[in-house]
């Protein structure tokens, strides 16, 4: 099969169970009732086993295509995780990256004005409804970066292998395993696009925004996928890129809370230039050319 037809069966399998789980989860949150704990609590257990069924989507469009093509599911996804001391080194040290580009996603908001720490502080004293007191609430933002660290490498991994195994495995494979611009582009668009109908039906990482959010998180995740293509290429393993995710999915949330005073969490300036947006894409940008620079010779 030619790799034009492979990619959008491909596309075709991940996009369709994706929207059939999105509209799932729409219809449930529709149906649900009024708010009460219990539906609260429902909708929560809900909206876990939807992302975790969703998040392995890409892998089972990647065993559908692997069968058409006649290889071995097994060897093949084996191959893509590629257990190695070399593998486990840099999936333990592939979530640090994320800790640069919060780092300098805080410098570059303090240049422009926009830094605001004390946001998270008024916001956590607020939804604590004054159970906490404003130095507890520095300390619990503290707390929240340390333990987005063995979330990443433990529970976020779990869901996060789902997708590498798609993008960063076998869509990588097809594209030559090759960490170049053509590559991280392809890959990251149809990754940016596969979010596109969690993002209008459920208001994923836009809530206020929705479709328009749709090119700022194509973008985004184009610039995620060239760090993560360049640990792949450098391991020949998905084991970095998926610590990367999710080191991702644990704390780059926060950049909501540091930057743009206000009171609601998240509004339209957080989405259009906070941490999803375009101070968050020249953040990973900045982060991608230092992680390229730190691996050349590698």
């Amino acid at each position: 099969m030619s790799l034009r037809s492979l990619i959008s069966i491909y596309i075709v399998m991940s996009f369709g169970l994706a929207l059939i789980l999105d509209l799932i989860l729409y219809n449930s949150l529709m149906t649900g009732g009024p708010y009460n704990p219990q539906n609260a609590l429902m909708s929560s257990l809900a909206a876990m086993v939807w992302g975790l069924l969703r998040m392995y989507a890409p892998t089972a469009a990647t065993a559908l295509c692997l069968h058409l093509e006649g290889r071995s599911i097994r060897e093949s996804i084996k191959r893509y995780v590629n257990f190695s001391r070399r593998t486990i080194k840099h999936f333990l040290l592939a979530p640090l990256i994320v800790y640069l580009a919060f780092g300098i996603f805080l410098l570059l908001s303090a240049v422009l004005g926009v830094l605001s720490i004390e946001k998270f502080v008024r916001i956590a004293v607020k939804e604590s409804g004054g159970l906490i007191n404003e130095d507890f609430a520095r300390i619990l933002l503290i707390a929240q970066l340390i333990v987005g660290y063995p979330a990443a490498i433990t529970i976020n991994s779990i869901y996060a292998l789902g997708e590498e195994i798609g993008w960063r495995g076998y869509l990588f494979d097809l594209m030559g395993r090759k960490d170049d611009l053509r590559s991280t582009v392809v890959i990251g668009f149809i990754w940016g696009l596969w979010h596109s109908t969690a993002i209008v039906l459920l208001g994923h990482n836009y809530p206020s925004i929705r479709a328009a959010g749709i090119p700022l998180f194509t973008i985004m995740c184009i610039v995620f996928t060239t760090s993560m293509l360049r640990l792949t290429a450098i391991s020949s393993s998905i084991l970095p890129a998926v610590s990367l995710h999710g080191a991702i999915n644990a704390i780059w949330g926060m950049t909501l809370f540091v930057a743009f005073p206000g009171e609601m969490v998240p509004n339209s300036l957080d989405e259009i230039y906070g941490g999803l947006g375009l101070i968050g894409i020249f953040s990973w940008l900045i982060t991608a050319a230092i992680v390229f620079l730190a691996t050349k010779k590698r």
